[in-house]
Formats: C-alpha cells, structure tokens, sequence
C-alpha cells in the first residue's frame, strides 16, 4: 500500500480536501486505518531493531509523528465544522501524549 507524504503540506491539503468533499456530501464520517503511522521521520531514518527472542523493530521513527499529528488534527477541526455530528474512527491509539493536545 502506497503511503502518503504527510510531511508535504500540499498532500495534507489534498486529502483535506477530499474528506471535505465527502463530509459536504452527508457521510457520516471516516475510518483512519493505522493512524499512529501517519507521517514519518522526515529525514527517513530507520527504525532500530532488537533482537532478543525475536527480531522487531522499535518504532521511533514512524510512529506518532508530528506531521501525522496535525494531519489528524486538521481531519478533526474539519469535522467539527458540521452542524450534524461526525465521527472518526482510529484503528490504533497513539502512545504519545502530545496529539490529545490537538483534540
């Protein structure tokens, strides 16, 4: 699955505008699949791996980005726009405190 650049503003525009067009078209609201994993390290840095029984990564640098942060935080002030309430639903709970200071 490709990933969007959530670092580069035009694309967050983009998919602003999107939701925007299907919340003006009376959706209810959006499933945001995997969001903790929106944006990345802008510099592309790769994620240390541990082995201990296994091999994993520990995800420092594409998990819980600021980039992803204030996507999400533009998808939630555009849904609080509608009079009728809209819903977002996240797949997985960001770890970080800062993005419930976007909320």
């Amino acid at each position: 699955m490709p990933e969007l650049n959530f670092d580069n503003d035009d694309v967050k525009t983009a998919v602003v505008d999107v939701a925007k067009y299907y919340l003006d078209m009376g959706v209810d609201g959006f499933r945001l699949d995997a969001a903790k994993h929106f944006g990345h390290s802008p510099d592309l840095k790769n994620n240390p791996i541990i082995c201990d029984t296994t091999c994993h990564q520990i995800h420092i640098f594409d998990e819980n980005q600021p980039a992803g942060i204030d996507f999400i935080s533009k998808i939630v002030k555009l849904k609080n726009n509608y009079d009728t309430p809209r819903a977002l639903l996240m797949e997985h709970v960001f770890t970080s405190e800062p993005f419930s200071d976007h909320m």
